[in-house]
C-alpha cells in the first residue's frame, strides 16, 4: 500500500483481529497490503521443496502449527530465509525458538500448514 507500518499498527491492524484460520489470515494481511497464497498443508509430498523454493525467491512464508513444540494451542510463525535445507522461523512467541532450523524439523515439530506471502 505504500504505507509504513509500525509494530503497533501491525497488531492492531493485522494480529487483534483474530486469525485463527487461512481465510481470516488472508483478511488481515489484506489490510497490511500483502497477498497470502493458497493454504497448502505439510503432509503435500512436495510441501518442502515447495516451500524452500518460495523462500529461495525471496517471498516469506507463512506457517502455522498446532498444539507441540512451539505453542501449547495454535501459533503463526513467518519463514523469512534460506540457507541449503535450513529456513529461517521468524516466531513472534519465543526469541529463544527464533532462528534458523532444519525444514524437515521444523514440519516435524507440528507445523500443519504453510502459504506464500506475496506484495
Amino acid at each position: 500500500t505504500g504505507e509504513i507500518y509500525t509494530p503497533e499498527t501491525i497488531i492492531t491492524d493485522g494480529i487483534l483481529p483474530e486469525i485463527s484460520n487461512h481465510t481470516n489470515a488472508k483478511k488481515a494481511l489484506e489490510k497490511l497490503g500483502l497477498n497470502l497464497g493458497e493454504q497448502t498443508y505439510t503432509s503435500d509430498s512436495n510441501a518442502e521443496e515447495t516451500i524452500l523454493s518460495h523462500l529461495e525467491s525471496g517471498n516469506p512464508v507463512l506457517v502455522h502449527c498446532s498444539e507441540g513444540y512451539y505453542t501449547s494451542g495454535g501459533h503463526y510463525m513467518t519463514l523469512i530465509g534460506v540457507r541449503g535445507r535450513k529456513v529461517y522461523l521468524s516466531n513472534p512467541g519465543s526469541r529463544s525458538k527464533t532462528g534458523y532450523v532444519d525444514i524437515s524439523t521444523l514440519i516435524s515439530r507440528n507445523v500443519d500448514w504453510f502459504a506464500v506471502v506475496n506484495p
